[in-house]
């Protein structure tokens, strides 16, 4: 009996271990740049942030360097003393030209206190494509191609899953892949 636990209990390990090994081979990175997208329409990113994170600087720098030619960036704090508002100004400062605002407010409307922070961007958001992007997510320049490459006529949402995370630090990282 307890032999054909374990033998049972190795197998299911056994078996595990290789979806995660095929699911990281078929989610790697190909390198390729994102598929053309012929309509390019002004989007709005929602990020809801909390605190000061290991890599705050790096995943704000690269909100602001997407390759994509319309976009504005709300940036969704609760608290309005909370440390990353003067981090998200440091860095809206370096980039005038992208179109940002930082919306502060504890808007309770459900019990989830990212959905909470995040409806106030959805309501404010200027253009009828909307993103939200988690504040640890390291976009790369072509992250909205990727995510609009994803959509069709019978698309209801396209979804980025974070596929690894920083070996530095934890938290998990965009490979836009949709």
């Amino acid at each position: 009996m307890i032999i054909a636990l374990t033998a049972s209990a190795a197998f299911l390990v056994f078996i595990n271990l290789l979806s995660i090994i095929i699911a990281g081979w078929r989610m790697e990175r190909s390198g390729k740049p994102a598929p053309l997208v012929r309509k390019r329409p002004p989007v709005s990113i929602v990020v809801p942030a909390r605190g000061i994170e290991p890599f705050t600087a790096e995943t704000l720098a690269r909100a602001f360097a997407l390759d994509w030619p319309d976009y504005e960036l709300i940036f969704c704090v609760a608290n309005p003393r909370d440390p990353v508002v003067a981090e998200m100004r440091k860095t809206m400062a370096a980039n005038p030209g992208i179109p940002t605002r930082i919306l502060t407010g504890d808007d309770r409307i459900s019990a989830n206190p990212k959905l909470n922070n995040c409806v106030k961007g959805w309501k404010a958001a200027r253009h009828d494509w909307v993103i939200l992007a988690d504040s640890n997510v390291l976009m790369p320049k072509d992250y909205v191609a990727h995510l609009m490459a994803g959509w069709h006529n019978n698309t209801g949402l396209v979804c980025s899953t974070p596929i690894g995370a920083d070996r530095k630090v934890s938290g998990p990282r965009s490979n836009a892949c949709s």
